[in-house]
């Protein structure tokens, strides 16, 4: 039936107390009413007794005038409003009452007990009356006697009737101002989460930086609120991404295309020889090719963001990567005088071979490009456990001498599009640390640089490793 209400939070919420508040309250009229009623059948059955005591009393002390011993009855029970009895001698001879036609009526009706509860009380209704009835029988002195004790419960009954109308009335104000009150405070308590939602409509794309605040919200919004304003952090930080990265994007191609469009005009300002057209031909074709090269890793980069590359999952060995692409570069190293030191372990690992192939030769490139002639690089492969309970991991380190990395610039290293200050004019499009970075992320592993006192160094830390063979 809830599922059919208004989807309003307030009114479902009010409503569920509401109903269990009425469903309290008429319990509480339920027992209160039932305790009064168990009230006046304890006084009746207590005022019965002390009846009952004094003419058991006064049979104790039988005569055998029956004239005389309704005399003694009607005297040892004075003083009892409401109450009556009769007393016969068994089976129906009346000895004394002071309702006649109550207490024969009383003869016909129940079983004889032998002692006085409440539980051998009975209700019956005479002559328009309702009184509350028993039939006890006694064994003296060879003397059957049946006595009938009754009560009278028209007072009982006008008063029950008058509390009953009392009790619902002031229970009926209850429940209105229970439902009033419930309905104030639900909408008091869900106030903060109109609050937040107001907070929330006031940030736009130029207020990305704004937080919601955590004073004055109630804990049970303290959750919410926090991964809310952690989601505005991962906008943020998205946004500011694709802003500098359509930025950078445009200054990138803005080079090779203004290029193709000056070479192009010179070209067209007059006629020219088959070798000066050949020799413009060329040097289009390296901006074509420059600019092949940043679609193609702009394409790779967006497939990796969306899970859509074809990820190839199979054990190999890094240490001979690693080797193989030293041998690649060893005319460029032998070219610049580099002093090269390598240390690696024979370590395989997970994943696939073509990406860590491209990502390593990234790194390889970028230290050969950057260390002075006579400079150095050390590359180290190694295996660490720190835990017996830990898998081993391997850890790659490739370090350069030459000028150092700025501390500010460091953290964008892995940016697309961002190059260390000075190296615009070096022909590197700035997609290749954060290629090189989505292959170490594929791959579940970390990559973090160094740069201080003239070294600079590239850590790789990968975590799944098996043993080469």
């Amino acid at each position: 039936m809830i599922s059919h209400l208004p989807r309003s939070i307030t009114f479902r919420t009010a409503l569920s107390v509401w109903g269990i508040v009425l469903i309290c309250f008429l319990l509480l009229g339920l027992v209160v009413e039932y305790s009064v009623k168990r009230h006046f059948i304890e006084q009746d059955t207590d005022e019965l007794q002390v009846v009952l005591k004094a003419i058991d009393d006064t049979l104790e002390q039988e005569s055998s005038d029956t004239s005389t011993l309704s005399k003694q009855l009607a005297l040892s029970v004075a003083g009892h409003h409401g109450i009556y009895f009769g007393v016969f001698i068994s089976p129906d001879k009346l000895v004394y009452s002071n309702h006649d036609t109550l207490a024969e009526h009383a003869l016909t009706i129940g079983t004889s007990f032998q002692n006085l509860s409440a539980s051998t009380l009975s209700n019956a209704v005479f002559e328009g009356h309702e009184y509350r009835l028993t039939r006890l029988s006694r064994q003296v002195n060879n003397r059957t006697y049946v006595i009938i004790l009754g009560a009278s419960l028209d007072f009982h009954n006008h008063f029950i009737l008058g509390f009953r109308q009392t009790l619902w009335l002031i229970i009926l104000a209850l429940c209105i101002v229970s439902a009033a009150a419930i309905f104030f405070f639900t909408q008091l308590g869900l106030r903060p989460i109109h609050r937040i939602s107001q907070d929330i409509r006031n940030i736009g794309a130029s207020e990305l930086d704004q937080r919601l605040q955590m004073q004055n919200t109630p804990p049970e919004l303290k959750e919410l609120v926090c991964a809310f304003n952690d989601m505005l952090t991962k906008v943020e930080k998205g946004y500011d991404t694709l802003n500098n990265f359509s930025a950078d994007l445009a200054h990138e191609f803005r080079t090779p295309l203004a290029n193709l469009s000056v070479q192009t005009q010179v070209a067209l300002t007059k006629t020219r020889t088959n070798e000066e057209y050949k020799e413009t031909l060329y040097s289009c074709l390296e901006e074509y090719e420059r600019l092949t090269g940043m679609v193609n890793d702009m394409l790779w980069l967006a497939k990796t963001d969306n899970a859509q590359l074809d990820f190839v999952h199979e054990p190999f060995a890094i240490d001979t990567e690693v080797r193989s692409i030293i041998d690649y570069f060893a005319d460029l190293l032998d070219e610049k005088e580099i002093k090269l030191s390598i240390s690696l372990d024979p370590v395989s690992i997970d994943g696939d071979k073509n990406m860590i192939r491209r990502a390593l030769n990234n790194i390889v490139s970028n230290a050969i490009r950057h260390t002075p002639r006579e400079g150095s690089i050390t590359i180290q492969l190694k295996t660490n456990v720190q835990n017996s309970r830990e898998k081993p991991r391997v850890w790659l380190s490739i370090s350069n001498t030459g000028e150092p990395i700025p501390a500010s610039e460091i953290n964008r290293l892995f940016d697309r599009f961002y190059q260390v200050k000075g190296a615009r004019h070096s022909g590197s499009s700035g997609l290749g640390l954060a290629i090189v970075k989505a292959i170490i992320d594929l791959h579940n592993g970390t990559i973090r640089c160094t740069s201080e006192r003239g070294k600079t160094e590239f850590a790789i830390q990968f975590p799944v490793v098996t043993s080469a063979k």
